[in-house]
């Protein structure tokens, strides 16, 4: 999980792809070869060029395989979509506040 607030950075199609990226080498790492990306309709964030650069390069720099899968809009959903509710209520004030809700 990688979180930041909007004043260190933006939730751009730069800043996803670093992130993915940095995932990607770290597994690397530990020797997994292929990668499976699930992503959603947005197309500021995961659907789009750089997501596609992203594939590419990772199989020419040692990746076995990516594929990159798209859901379908309107047609899915994700338990982590939901609000928090289970756990109980947390008051939220700063960002380290969400950073221990969602650990």
């Amino acid at each position: 999980m990688y979180m930041w607030h909007e004043g260190m950075a933006s939730h751009a199609p730069d800043e996803i792809w670093s992130c993915i990226l940095k995932f990607m080498q770290m597994k690397r790492a530990e020797g997994v070869e292929n990668f499976i990306g699930f992503s959603d309709s947005c197309g500021g964030q995961n659907r789009n060029f750089k997501m596609a650069v992203l594939g590419s390069y990772s199989v020419s720099s040692g990746a076995a395989s990516f594929e990159q899968r798209f859901m379908k809009s309107g047609h899915s959903f994700l338990p982590n979509d939901a609000e928090v509710t289970a756990k109980g209520r947390q008051e939220i004030f700063v960002p380290e506040d969400w950073m221990q809700l969602v650990r």
